[in-house]
């Protein structure tokens, strides 16, 4: 993994006893490091790294000369540095006061496709209400983290948050491999603007969905509930690549807990791409997610069986739930889970939720909205139904579980599982 250290200031306003560190650390483990700053930088504690004089602005230690200006000008800065394409590093950014995180809100660098970590050496408890309170706030940036050089020990009052880490008690290598796609394109009014338009644009693809649901709809299968949930298990795995060495472990969880299952993989070898225009545009553009959104539904519409990402993790088997004529569960308090689902071939929900995919494309819109999202609108509007996490069974027979089912919660350093766990789906983002 390449890393880059990003210094605002003449010199590392911090203990860079601690900090060095944990750069030797990540060198050692064979990371390449490389140290940008300014031109009037100096500091002889980082002569071992590899160090490049490139940004124009340094910041001022004191906060009292800080502007809200000076502050976004460098952040800005550093956002046309990592937006460039040849750029594929994570950043670690030290700091010397994480008031200067408020000026984020005004910076191109919350759009950061890159992982940024803005390194602290401490909290003062006086802070501690209003800095989580900017830390649940900045969450919305997907990829800006903030790292504080303690451990649990030292700090035990700072809340667990995803953005937020102990760097003397979590790996920093590990932190900064939490990247996720940012798709936001906009900052300020802007952002706010488009979040409008997608609105907009979701709720008049909602009624033509409806109307086609009711007038139009191409799945009309006849849905015969007699027999059981097929004992397959389905995945998706699109573009090609090896499996990674979490998906293989939990893969051989399926095989371990259900050795009686078929497994089959859904991939470009396989999948009818003629069949629907979506699948064409996400294949085009290289969505390996979006593939598997629509892989599903057609695997369960056409075979039935259960359906499992491939960062499900099993714990039991799922026998018990053959006999219904659809299974699920909550993913938070009110979304539907689609990472762990069964259901019976020609099943009506599916085929709803399959309709969805011939109403829509591909686009940039509908590659920033999560499927869950999707499905639970849908279920809502056309079932009335109340999701609200508690045990429901739709209309249709499609049983929706409380989520400790098949996707516990992860608090504290581990999975909430219960004696009705069946599985832990571990949200990596891999399909």
């Amino acid at each position: 993994m390449d890393v880059t250290v990003v210094a605002l200031y003449e010199h590392f306003p911090i203990d860079t006893t601690v900090f060095n560190g944990l750069l030797l650390e990540l060198k050692n483990q064979g990371d390449e490091l490389n140290i940008i700053t300014c031109e009037k930088f100096v500091d002889d504690s980082i002569k071992a790294f590899n160090t490049k004089k490139e940004l124009k602005y340094a910041l001022s230690e004191d906060i009292r000369k800080l502007t809200k200006k000076s502050v976004v000008k460098a952040f800005d800065e550093i956002y046309e540095k990592i937006n460039d394409k040849d750029f594929n590093t994570a950043l670690i950014i030290p700091i010397s006061d994480w008031h200067i995180l408020f000026n984020l809100k005004y910076s191109f660098l919350q759009l950061a496709n890159k992982h940024v970590l803005f390194y602290l050496d401490n909290i003062e408890d006086t802070d501690i209400e209003q800095f989580h309170k900017l830390l649940q706030y900045i969450d919305r940036f997907r990829n800006i983290h903030v790292g504080i050089a303690k451990s649990k020990d030292e700090q035990p009052n700072v809340k667990k948050l995803v953005n937020l880490h102990l760097l003397l008690s979590e790996s920093l290598s590990d932190i900064l491999k939490m990247h996720i796609n940012n798709r936001r394109k906009y900052i300020g009014w802007r952002h706010h603007a488009n979040e409008l338009r997608q609105k907009l644009k979701f709720h008049k693809d909602l009624l033509v969905h409806r109307v086609k649901t009711c007038f139009l709809n191409p799945y009309q299968e006849k849905f015969d509930s007699s027999s059981a949930i097929p004992r397959v298990i389905h995945y998706c795995w699109f573009g090609g690549n090896p499996l990674p060495d979490k998906v293989v472990r939990c893969i051989n969880s399926w095989k371990k807990i259900m050795p009686d299952y078929e497994i089959k993989c859904w991939n470009e070898s396989n999948f009818p791409f003629d069949k629907y225009r979506f699948a064409q545009e996400a294949m085009a553009n290289k969505k390996w997610a979006f593939m598997a959104d629509i892989a599903r539904l057609h695997a369960l519409y056409y075979e039935g069986g259960i359906y499992l990402d491939t960062d499900v993790e099993m714990l039991q088997p799922l026998d018990r739930f053959l006999m219904e004529d659809g299974f699920t569960s909550y993913e938070s308090l009110n979304l539907i889970a689609m990472a762990a689902i069964g259901f019976k071939r020609h099943h009506p929900w599916i085929a709803e939720m399959l309709l969805w995919y011939d109403c829509i494309h591909c686009d940039d819109d509908y590659t920033e909205i999560a499927n869950t999202k999707v499905v639970s609108k849908i279920t809502k509007l056309h079932y009335r139904a109340k999701l609200n996490g508690d045990d429901l069974v739709l209309p249709c027979r499609l049983h929706i579980y409380p989520r400790d089912f098949f996707s516990p919660r992860f608090e504290k350093d581990k999975w909430l599982v219960t004696d009705r766990t069946h599985c832990i789906h571990h949200f990596t983002g891999m399909w």
